[in-house]
C-alpha cells in the first residue's frame, strides 16, 4: 500500500513524499546476507539531491561558496570530533556530487 502527499521543502519547489512498506528482498531469495536488500535511504540521498539541483547551475565556485558557509555552520554546532567528521564527510561528498557544470 502506498500513500503520497505533496510537500514543499523551500517554497520554490514541490516534492512528492511516499511512504511504503519496508523492502523485504526478492520473494524467491533465500540469502540471509542482506546483499539482496534495497539500498538504504542514506545511499540514495545524494542521487536524489543531485536530481533536485539539476535545474540550477552548480559550478565549482558555487560548491566552494556553499561549503564555506556550511563549514561555519558546522563549527557553531559544537559536535564531538567523531560526529563532526561524519557530517563534514557527507557534506563534502554531497557538494562535489552537485556540480553539474564548469561554466562561470
Amino acid at each position: 500500500m502506498t500513500a503520497s502527499a505533496a510537500t514543499t521543502c523551500c517554497g520554490r519547489c514541490t516534492r512528492r513524499t511516499t511512504s511504503r512498506a519496508p523492502y523485504s528482498g526478492s520473494p524467491d531469495s533465500s540469502s540471509s546476507t542482506g546483499a539482496d536488500q534495497a539500498p538504504t535511504a542514506r545511499s540514495a540521498a545524494i542521487p536524489r539531491l543531485r536530481i533536485r539541483h539539476q535545474p540550477f547551475k552548480v559550478n565549482p565556485e558555487a560548491r566552494d561558496r556553499w561549503l564555506l558557509h556550511m563549514r561555519a555552520a558546522v563549527d557553531e554546532l559544537g559536535l564531538s570530533p567523531l560526529h563532526e567528521n561524519m557530517l563534514w564527510d557527507y557534506l563534502e561528498r554531497a557538494a562535489h556530487a552537485m556540480v553539474n557544470t564548469h561554466e562561470e
